[in-house]
């Protein structure tokens, strides 16, 4: 068994707190509301704003808003939902949460993502073994914060009549352009999906502590969204202390203490992604002498991305030494390496969902990505050394 020295080791993301952060969640604390006050409102406003949706309805974390976003579209017990095979569990957690069934499509080797012709091999595969007029959903993944091409995924749902619901807690700040058209569309408005879901975890680009987020543009649902998120309570306008409760509702609430972080983030938000940008670009400028032995995510003209994380596909066909060894290697020189995601089908709590392919995709791309440490604290020299890790292990165990 190798030991591994964890004090070493740091973090492949972390967040950013300055003094207006710390000020404006002070300033809350020492307010009337530290919840349900006016502070998740303004939250709200603001980040629909931003990502130009009509609607935003914060939650207590990614997960959350997956799960609330999927009953807001109507997903049951026993309706089938496809979900990439390469995310993390929130998205397939939310969907057995309803009781509704998983089928897993394979994903493009270069970049990680459910692109159209992945998806309409999986909708072939389905049709084939009779289960296709019961999918009710698709969760396309803007996986690292770069996106499919949205428009065409919405042209081959809305011939099968399926909603989309996209997980975006990669993807704030991404924008998405259509090919032959001039406008680019941030992620998050909808445009191109029925709903979209984000999450504020620490390493995500914008911080609350912990929290979430889902936009949508219809104002009916999102009213319904905003009664469950809070134990689906309808206080009586007429009667004072009295109330109802017509559906179940969960305790999804963010504070205010957690929005008046998030109030302060996004007037950052443009920083936090040009200094993502700079240092992705800068890892790339440093690592292109080794290209023959890695990589890049593959980036379509469509998408702009801001990075949530850089992930590099690395060739262990041309390396005497395999992934295991070569993360131990990093991780014994206090890097911050990690692997997004472990295929979803290799798991064992989703043993009995619907495989429909035998995922080479997701298998190739698991089998060289690697996540680099990716942080707007990080500075150029910090690449830099990163970097000179990465080629001392190439160096020594090439072929």
């Amino acid at each position: 068994m190798r030991h591994i020295n964890k004090e070493l080791i740091a973090s492949y993301g972390s967040h950013f707190i300055d003094k207006n952060d710390i000020n404006n969640v002070v300033s809350v604390l020492k307010g009337k509301h530290l919840t349900q006050g006016p502070t998740i409102e303004k939250f709200e406003k603001n980040f629909s704003k931003l990502v130009h949706a009509n609607n935003t309805i914060v939650c207590s974390n990614g997960t959350a808003a997956i799960h609330l976003a999927l009953i807001a579209v109507g997903i049951k017990k026993d309706d089938y939902v496809i979900v990439p095979s390469i995310t993390f569990l929130a998205a397939a957690n939310a969907v057995k949460y309803l009781g509704a069934r998983i089928i897993f499509s394979d994903v493009n080797p270069r970049n990680g993502l459910v692109e159209p012709e992945n998806l309409l091999e999986t909708l072939d595969r389905c049709k084939r073994i009779g289960i296709y007029k019961k999918i009710k959903a698709f969760i396309p993944i803007h996986l690292n914060g770069n996106c499919t091409d949205l428009k065409e995924i919405q042209n081959i749902c809305r011939k099968k009549k399926i909603t989309i619901v996209e997980d975006s807690c990669h993807a704030l700040g991404t924008k998405y352009k259509p090919i032959k058209s001039k406008q680019k569309h941030p992620i998050g408005s909808c445009k191109f999906s029925d709903i979209s879901t984000f999450s504020f975890h620490p390493v995500k680009i914008i911080a609350t502590g912990e929290g979430g987020a889902v936009t949508i543009n219809n104002k009916q649902k999102a009213n319904y969204l905003r009664k469950i998120r809070s134990h689906g309570i309808i206080k009586s306008e007429n009667k004072l202390c009295f109330y109802k409760v017509k559906d179940l509702g969960f305790n999804y609430r963010l504070n205010d203490i957690s929005c008046s972080l998030g109030l302060s983030q996004l007037k950052k938000i443009n920083f936090f992604i040009k200094k993502r940008r700079k240092i992705v670009n800068y890892y790339k400028k440093k690592l292109k002498n080794l290209e023959s032995f890695l990589d890049f995510i593959k980036v379509d003209k469509y998408c702009d991305p801001a990075w949530h994380i850089f992930v590099v596909l690395i060739n262990f066909n041309k390396l005497k030494i395999n992934k295991d060894k070569f993360l131990y290697y990093l991780k014994q020189k206090g890097i911050g390496i990690q692997v997004h995601y472990v295929p979803l089908i290799f798991q064992p709590l989703y043993k009995k969902e619907i495989k429909v392919s035998n995922y080479r995709g997701a298998k190739e791309y698991y089998s060289k990505a690697l996540t680099l440490p990716l942080s707007i604290r990080m500075t150029l020299k910090d690449v830099e050394g990163r970097v000179k890790y990465i080629r001392q292990v190439i160096e020594k165990y090439k072929i």
